[in-house]
């Protein structure tokens, strides 16, 4: 594990990068991508924030792969460094992944901040506390990848359209009692996603619910079209 993974806050310094964040929004992130640039680039944080995010979006295509093994390393290293960074309240945090682009029932669906919350989950327990991991959330179809049309991103209202509440897992949340909802996600760029799903999980009236915002990394903006990783590049 990293123990350089120290929770951030997003603030008034970084919310101008990210256009749908607002000053009512609690969203933490741990690393920092800066777009356009290869993975091995490291700026500010040195901690290696390009090359992890394109090692965990390598595609699902890949797998069987000799470099599939770095997306699930760095699955790995996501959920046990979140569980060494965020101990204080995970008895009473429900962690909820945002869904991919794809339908779950397309070939290229990734589930990978699935993976993630769920090895966050397993360290968690095994140091004794007891965080909730429901993949609340799904897509009623695919949607176009924001990396894929950085001109044309997806915005909250179309996210939120496109979303659905899966009926199961929001008995399970409101049996558990818990009200703070911790949605996660890997790259935290206009904050579309995070709106999507603050939007769509308060519709569900349950009483008392704070939705807030975990994001292993935050984008740095540039100057170049590019900003969220294509599949290349990426290793230890």
């Amino acid at each position: 594990m990293n123990n350089s993974w120290t929770p951030r806050k997003i603030s008034k310094i970084e919310s101008p990068d990210h256009t749908f964040i607002d000053s009512n929004d609690r969203c933490l992130f741990f690393l920092e991508y800066t777009a356009g640039k290869r993975y091995d680039f490291s700026a500010g944080d040195h901690f290696g924030g390009n090359n992890f995010i394109s090692n965990l979006k390598k595609p699902v295509s890949r797998e069987g792969t000799s470099e599939y093994g770095y997306k699930l390393q760095a699955i790995r290293t996501a959920g046990g460094n979140l569980a060494a960074a965020i101990k204080e309240g995970a008895d009473r945090m429900v962690c909820v992944p945002v869904p991919p682009s794809k339908h779950r029932s397309d070939p290229e669906y990734d589930d990978r901040m699935v993976r993630v919350l769920l090895e966050f989950e397993r360290q968690s327990r095994k140091q004794g506390h007891d965080p909730l991991v429901l993949d609340l959330v799904e897509q009623k179809e695919n949607i176009r990848a924001s990396h894929a049309s950085p001109g044309n991103r997806p915005r909250p209202e179309e996210l939120a359209h496109n979303y659905q509440i899966r009926h199961k897992e929001r008995e399970i949340l409101i049996k558990s009692g818990r009200k703070y909802i911790y949605v996660v996600d890997d790259l935290l760029t206009t904050g579309a996603h995070f709106k999507a799903m603050q939007k769509i999980i308060l519709a569900e009236k349950i009483p008392d619910l704070k939705v807030m915002g975990i994001f292993l990394a935050r984008r740095i903006p540039s100057t170049t079209e590019e900003s969220e990783p294509h599949s290349g590049g990426g290793g230890p």
